[in-house]
C-alpha cells in the first residue's frame, strides 16, 4: 500500500478582478512547500521507499521539477490520475489546500468552494472553482479503504447561493473500490471569517506536525514512542488558536480521531528545564527534585553550577529547588508542564526574608533572547529530537513514559441496553470505554463523556468531575430535554426505560429524540385500528386509521429543544413550493405536518428559523405514508430521516408478498432498528456491525417491507466493497419497488455497466453515483448539491 500526498498552494491569482479577493497570497507557496517537507520527512521516518509514495504538487506559481500548475482543470485532472493511480492501493492520503475558498452556507462544517488559480470573478468563473465536499465524498467512494486527512487553509467567506456555486458533477462516478477510508477534515478557520494569510495556523500546523508541545501524545501500550496523532493535534491546534483563529473539523468513517497517526517520534524526545536562580552564584550547588504528575516519588538530580538544566520526558511535573546552602523561594513543589522546552527562575532566599507572600516563579516567555525556546528542526524532528530546543548533547537515558497507579474511584455507570460510553480523562486524553452497567473504577480529575448507540453513532456529550462526590454516572436520562420530557408524561416508565409499546423488548431509552419520533410517529401510522399500539395511541397525534385505498402521503414531526423555534415545511414536484403550516399536537412540544400528495417523485424542503432551506428527494407510494423526523443536530443544522411505511389500515392493499412479509415481522422494532442503521450510515460506520446476522439476512432477502431500508442495506454493501450479495438485492428492489428511483441506481452500481438512466432522482446520494450527468434528473442546478448529507440534498434552492 502506498502513502500518496496531494498538495495544493495558489498564491497568485494573476487574473482576479472579483472585489475582496486578494490577487497575491503571501506565505501560501511556503507554507505548503514547509508541509511537503513534513510529508517527506515523515515518510523516511516511517521507512517508506520512493515506491511506497507519491506526491502530487500543485501550485501558482507552477515549481520547476516537480510541481504543475492549479487551474481548475489541472486540479480536476490531477485528482482523476490520483485516484486511478491510488483505487484500492492507498492506505493513506494526506491533502493540503492553500488558496482562495468559500463557504456555500455560514453555519457548515464543511462543504466548501476552492478557486482555481484561473477565477476572474464570480460572473464569469463559476466553472472555476470545485466543490471540495464533492471532492472529499469522491476520493472516499472510489479510493478504497485507509486514512485520508485534509488540511484546509483558506478563507471561508459566507457568498450568496447563486454567487460563486462550483459546477457540480466535477468527476465521473467509479466503482470497483473494496470499501471506505475513514476521513479527517480540519479547516484553518471558522465558516464566514477570513484565513489569515501568514497567520498563525499556518506556523501552529507545521509545530503541531512535528510534535511541537501537546500535539505529541502517549498510547498506554507504547513506552518508547509517541505520537502526533489527529485528536491530539486537533486539541493542540483549537488551544493555540482559540483567541485568533478557531478551527473546525469533522471525522467520518470506521476509526475515531486517536486511531489517525499523523507522526510518530522515536526515540521520545527529551525536555530541557532551564532553572535560574536570582541572587545565587554561577557556583552554587545543590538538586532539583522532580516527579511526573502521575508518579508518587520525587527523583532528584544534582548540579554544581547554575543555571542548571533538567532534561526529563515530555509531561507534567513537580519541581523543587533545594540548595546546599540557603533556600530558595518559593519552597514548595511547583506544576509545570514540560512538552516544550522552559526556563524556571527561582529566587534565593534572604537570611531574614521580608514578611510578605513568597515571590512565585516567573516563566520566560520563548523570543529572541532564548535561542533555546525554538521549535525543533525538521530535521530535529525526524531524528528523535536528541538536542530537542537546544541544550546539547545526547540524551542523559532513554526516555520512557513515567508511570504510577492513580487514586481511583468507583463510579456506577448506567447506560441504555447495547449503548457505549467514552470517557476521557481531559488532562491525561486516557479513554475509557464502558459497555453495560456497573461500578467503574476511574481515575480522579475532569472528563468528557460522549455517549454511542449500538450502531457507534454519538447520542451525546456531558462534561464531569470524578471524585469521592460522585457515586453515580447516569447517561439515560432524558430530562434535560424539553420534547422528549413531554413525550415522557404520556408513558409509563421504570427505572431507566420508557415503554412505549408491549411489542418492543423492555431496554433502557435512549436520550435520542429522533429516535423517539421515529417510534411513536410509526406507531400511528403503523397501527391498524385504535387497539394496536394502545399505549401510542394515547398520543394527541394524527389518526390513519380511516385514510382511504390508494392513499399517498406525508407525514413530518419534529422537535426542538428551544419552544421558540420555527420551522417552515413544503413538499413540491420540484417546479413550485407547497408550503404546509405545521401544527402543535396537544400537549406535545412537537410539530406535526400532514399532506396528501400524488404517487411519484417530491421534494421536501425544511427550514428552521430563517435559516437556510435545505431540500431533499423523496417519493411517494399509494398505501404508503412517507414519514419523516426532524431534528437539530449538535451543529444546530437540520437533521432527517426518512421512512416509507405501509398504512397498517391499508396493509390488504399492498403487494401480497409485500403484506405476507410485515405480517411476519415486528414493524415497530424494525423502525427502530432502521433509525440506529441510519445513525451509523450517516457517520459511515459500519452499518451491519449494529445489527444480528438474522437482520442482515431479512435486509438481503427483503423481508422488510420499507423500501428506504432495503436501499440503504444495497449502498452499505457497495460501501464495503461486498459486491456478492448485490445480484439478490438488486433483483427484489427491481421486483416490489420499479417505481422507486433507487431500485435502478442500485441495479447499474451492482451490475458494474456504467451509468444508467433513472426514473428520478435518487433518495440517497449514493444513487447518483450511477448516474454520469444528473443535472438533467433534477429541478435544481447539481452545484447546490450537498454532498455531505446521506440524502440527495440541495441547499438554497427554494
Amino acid at each position: 500500500m502506498v502513502s500518496r500526498a496531494f498538495i495544493i498552494a495558489i498564491e497568485e491569482y494573476p487574473d482576479v478582478t472579483e472585489a475582496g479577493m486578494a490577487k497575491k497570497l503571501d506565505g501560501t507557496l511556503k507554507a505548503a512547500l514547509k508541509f511537503k517537507e513534513w510529508v517527506e520527512a515523515k515518510w523516511r521516518s516511517d521507512g517508506r521507499s520512493d515506491e511506497d509514495t507519491q506526491m502530487v504538487f500543485c501550485s501558482e506559481p507552477r515549481q520547476d521539477g516537480f510541481g504543475i500548475g492549479a487551474t481548475r482543470d489541472d486540479l480536476v485532472q490531477a485528482l482523476i490520475d490520483l485516484q486511478k493511480t491510488g483505487k484500492n492501493m492507498t492506505d493513506e492520503l494526506l491533502f493540503y489546500y492553500s488558496g482562495h475558498g468559500y463557504a456555500f452556507v455560514s453555519d457548515a462544517p464543511r462543504s466548501d468552494i476552492i478557486v482555481g488559480s484561473d477565477f476572474r470573478n464570480s460572473e464569469i468563473s463559476i466553472n472555476r472553482c470545485i466543490n471540495l465536499d464533492e471532492t472529499i465524498n469522491w476520493l472516499r467512494s472510489c479510493m478504497g479503504v485507509g486514512k485520508q486527512y485534509y488540511f484546509i487553509d483558506a478563507c471561508r467567506l459566507k457568498m450568496k447561493a447563486n454567487q460563486i456555486a462550483a459546477p457540480g458533477n466535477s468527476f465521473s462516478p467509479k466503482s470497483g473500490a473494496t470499501g471506505e477510508p475513514t476521513t479527517y477534515v480540519l479547516h484553518s478557520t471558522i465558516t464566514n471569517a477570513a484565513s489569515v494569510v501568514e497567520g498563525a495556523f499556518q506556523k501552529s500546523l507545521q509545530d503541531g506536525l512535528k510534535g511541537v508541545g501537546k500535539a505529541k501524545t502517549w498510547d498506554d501500550n507504547v513506552e518508547d514512542a509517541m505520537f502526533v496523532r489527529y485528536d491530539s493535534l486537533r486539541i493542540y491546534l483549537t488551544e493555540k488558536l482559540k483567541h485568533d483563529q478557531p478551527i473546525e473539523h469533522q471525522v467520518l468513517g470506521q476509526e475515531g480521531e486517536s486511531d489517525g497517526i499523523l507522526y510518530t517520534l522515536k526515540p521520545v524526545p527529551e525536555i530541557d528545564c532551564n532553572i535560574k536562580i536570582k541572587g545565587a552564584s554561577a557556583s552554587e550547588k545543590g538538586k532539583i527534585k522532580y516527579r511526573h504528575i502521575r508518579a508518587r516519588n520525587f527523583d532528584s538530580e544534582k548540579f554544581n553550577a547554575l543555571p542548571a538544566t533538567l532534561r526529563v520526558p515530555p509531561g507534567t511535573y513537580k519541581i523543587q529547588v533545594e540548595l546546599d546552602k540557603g533556600s530558595v523561594e518559593p519552597g514548595n513543589a511547583l506544576k509545570v508542564e514540560l512538552y516544550d522546552p522552559k526556563h524556571l527562575t527561582f529566587t534565593k532566599a534572604t537570611p531574614s526574608p521580608p514578611l510578605g507572600a513568597p515571590k512565585l516563579p516567573s516563566f520566560d516567555h520563548p523570543g529572541p533572547d532564548f535561542s533555546a525556546m525554538r521549535p525543533p528542526s525538521l530535521n530535529e524532528a525526524v531524528s528523535g529530537l536528541e538536542s530537542f530546543g537546544g541544550g546539547g548533547g545526547r540524551p542523559r537515558r532513554r526516555a520512557s513514559r513515567p508511570r504510577r497507579a492513580p487514586r481511583l474511584y468507583g463510579v456506577n455507570v448506567i447506560l441504555p441496553l447495547d449503548a457505549t460510553a467514552e470517557l476521557q480523562h481531559v488532562s491525561s486524553r486516557a479513554i475509557t470505554v464502558v459497555s453495560g452497567n456497573g461500578e467503574v473504577e476511574l481515575p480522579g480529575g475532569n472528563y468528557t463523556g460522549t455517549l454511542r448507540g449500538a450502531d457507534g453513532a454519538a447520542l451525546e456529550k456531558r462534561s464531569f468531575k470524578v471524585n469521592t462526590a460522585l457515586k453515580e454516572l447516569n447517561l439515560t436520562d432524558w430530562h434535560a430535554n424539553r420534547p422528549m420530557r413531554s413525550i415522557a408524561l404520556h408513558f409509563p416508565a421504570h427505572e431507566d426505560s420508557l415503554q412505549f409499546s408491549e411489542s418492543l423488548s423492555h431496554e433502557r431509552t435512549e436520550p435520542d429524540l429522533a429516535m423517539w419520533l421515529a417510534v411513536i410517529g410509526a406507531g400511528r401510522i403503523l397501527s391498524r385500528n385504535e387497539g394496536t399500539y394502545y399505549k401510542l395511541g394515547q398520543l394527541p397525534l394524527r389518526e390513519f386509521w380511516n385514510d382511504t385505498p390508494t392513499t399517498a402521503s406525508f407525514y413530518v414531526l419534529a422537535g426542538f429543544e428551544d419552544p421558540a423555534t420555527r420551522v417552515e415545511i413544503s413538499i413540491s414536484d420540484g417546479v413550485s413550493p407547497h408550503w404546509i403550516d405545521p401544527r402543535r399536537p396537544g400537549d406535545l412540544d412537537l410539530h406535526e405536518a400532514y399532506a396528501e400528495r400524488p404517487p411519484g417523485q417530491h421534494f421536501v424542503t425544511v427550514r428552521i428559523n430563517d435559516g437556510m432551506s435545505y431540500t431533499f428527494a423523496s417519493f411517494a407510494m399509494p398505501n404508503r405514508c412517507t414519514f419523516i423526523t426532524l431534528v437539530q443536530g449538535p451543529d444546530r443544522q437540520p437533521q432527517f430521516i426518512q421512512y416509507l411505511l405501509p398504512l397498517g389500515a391499508l396493509s390488504e392493499h399492498l403487494h401480497p408478498a409485500v403484506q405476507d412479509r410485515i405480517d411476519e415481522r415486528n414493524s415497530l422494532d424494525d423502525v427502530r432498528q432502521f433509525t440506529r442503521m441510519f445513525r451509523s450510515y450517516r457517520a459511515r460506520q459500519d452499518v451491519f456491525a449494529t445489527i444480528s446476522s438474522l437482520s442482515l439476512n431479512d435486509f438481503l432477502y427483503h423481508k422488510w417491507g420499507n423500501p428506504i431500508a432495503s436501499s440503504l442495506a444495497a449502498y452499505e454493501l457497495m460501501r464495503r466493497g461486498e459486491m456478492q450479495h448485490m445480484a439478490q438485492v438488486s433483483s427484489n428492489m427491481r421486483e416490489f419497488f420499479p417505481e422507486l428511483p433507487d431500485s435502478w441506481a442500485i441495479d447499474g452500481l451492482a451490475s458494474g455497466s456504467g451509468p444508467v438512466a433513472l426514473p428520478g432522482m435518487p433518495l440517497f446520494l449514493d444513487g447518483l453515483r450511477a448516474v454520469q450527468d444528473y443535472d438533467g434528473l433534477s429541478p435544481f442546478p447539481s452545484s447546490h448539491l450537498d454532498h455531505s448529507r446521506p440524502w440527495t440534498t440541495w441547499r438554497g434552492v427554494i
